[in-house]
């Protein structure tokens, strides 16, 4: 089992024992690496969503706090379901069939669709990208070859 590092911590400060007990299960390398070879990726909007599905993953979203959070935060989030790349799940019921669902499948066309109109960049090269879109911005006469 693969948890974004904050779960993880979360775990290991709030539930201690339920850590100890199962830490022997939980995936202990780089998440990048692992999220690369993941099937079916369970999150609620984490940035971890964008490079897992960049690798093939299929991504299913759980929003079953999403209102809370977005009211907790003052703003919506930028994801929202209607340009979501993944099916978005509001319950475990949803969630369950949803994961046997994409676990199955490959990665859905509209899905990849829909991320390809949200992600321009998926080289892997985002801060080289970033710093040279920046460069030409700031300092367009000293670096042409930018």
């Amino acid at each position: 089992m693969v948890l974004h590092p904050k779960a993880r911590l979360i775990l290991q400060e709030q539930f201690p024992e339920f850590y100890e007990d199962h830490k022997h299960y939980f995936y202990e390398g780089d998440i990048k690496e692992i999220l690369l070879r993941t099937k079916v990726l369970i999150s609620d909007y984490s940035s971890v969503t964008y490079m897992a599905f960049t690798g093939g993953t299929n991504v299913v979203f759980y929003w079953k706090d999403k209102e809370r959070c977005e009211e907790e935060y003052g703003a919506p989030n930028i994801l929202q379901e209607n340009i979501a790349f993944g099916d978005v799940t509001y319950n475990f019921k949803e969630l369950d069939l949803a994961i046997q669902q994409n676990y199955e499948l490959d990665q859905q066309h509209h899905h990849v669709r829909q991320f390809n109109e949200l992600v321009e960049c998926t080289d892997g090269h985002n801060t080289k990208n970033t710093f040279h879109s920046l460069s030409r911005i700031m300092v367009p006469s000293k670096n042409p070859q930018l």
